[in-house]
């Protein structure tokens, strides 16, 4: 009988785990029939609007295109919307300026692998978004007919050092969204504790995790499917601390479109970004993102 269950259970976490990416909570509304529509965010905020209200994307793959690989883009836009306070950044328009762009896995023979972001087209979206008035976000509408070619910029960043913001596009001071963001890869990447100090002082994070750890998988059945159990696969965006009466780091809360996770414990959180003493992850990379102050 105890080899029944663990035959069954292999089965259903090699469907789970079939490309090793977080796989969405798929909604309860009919996106299918929206799918390649121009006005998808428009037609599925009359649909559902519960699914924006909040701006925090736990669910990932409710996009145009039906990419389901896109963690990345439902992470930027739930730290965006945090950031700014407001619901206005969906991941379908994350999703549209990757595809435009070339920023994500747009070919492979494995579908859950299509929308997924690497760390430096991260910064590139976030290059884009720097363009756009923090002050109007609501009225002001995200169209790459209104961004001319030549001002996107290849970001600057170096292993374990920071992003340079150039910005060539001349606007207004109250037009420019002002996003202070900072790309960290290996070496370069805070532990814990200094993230949680980054978050205190008004920082969101954008964390590339081991989706194995954040969702407790069985190590032996995912290896069992031919899985790498220690990577780096999954974004979240880490958006708050959680301090015990002494100000004693507890964990974070974080908004994962997997799962819809809300929690992490502070030593869980070290692993999924470091791995294991004798399993380091060795890609490990973030961004951190906080509004950026004109005197600044």
């Amino acid at each position: 009988m105890n080899k029944i269950i663990r035959k069954l259970m292999v089965l259903i976490l090699s469907i789970i785990l079939a490309v090793g990416q977080a796989q969405p909570a798929y909604a309860d509304f009919a996106v299918g029939t929206l799918r390649g529509s121009e006005n998808f965010d428009r037609d599925l905020r009359k649909q559902s609007p519960w699914f924006y209200k909040t701006g925090e994307y736990t669910m990932q793959g409710i996009n145009q295109y039906g990419y389901t690989g896109t963690c990345g883009q439902a992470a930027l836009a739930s730290a965006m919307n945090h950031l700014f306070s407001t619901s206005y950044y969906t991941e379908n328009m994350i999703v549209k300026m990757t595809v435009d762009h070339g920023w994500c896995t747009l070919d492979d023979p494995v579908k859950e692998n299509l929308g997924g972001m690497s760390p430096a087209q991260m910064m590139y979206v976030l290059n884009i978004l720097n363009n756009v008035g923090a002050n109007e976000l609501l009225k002001y509408p995200i169209n790459m007919d209104h961004i001319a070619e030549n001002v996107f910029k290849e970001p600057v960043f170096q292993n374990g050092g920071f992003y340079v913001n150039d910005n060539s596009l001349e606007l207004d001071e109250d037009d420019v969204a002002g996003i202070d963001a900072d790309i960290m890869i290996t070496k370069g990447v805070p532990d814990v504790d200094a993230m949680a100090d980054d978050i205190d002082n008004g920082y969101i994070y954008l964390e590339c995790v081991d989706s194995n750890i954040l969702w407790d998988y069985d190590r032996a059945i995912v290896e069992q499917v031919g899985m790498k159990y220690i990577v780096s696969n999954h974004w979240i965006t880490v958006s708050n601390t959680i301090r015990d009466s002494k100000g004693n780091l507890l964990g974070f809360y974080i908004i994962d479109s997997g799962t819809g996770t809300k929690t992490v414990l502070r030593d869980k959180m070290h692993k999924m970004i470091f791995g294991l003493p004798d399993e380091p992850i060795t890609d490990a990379a973030c961004v951190r993102v906080r509004p950026l102050k004109h005197d600044d």
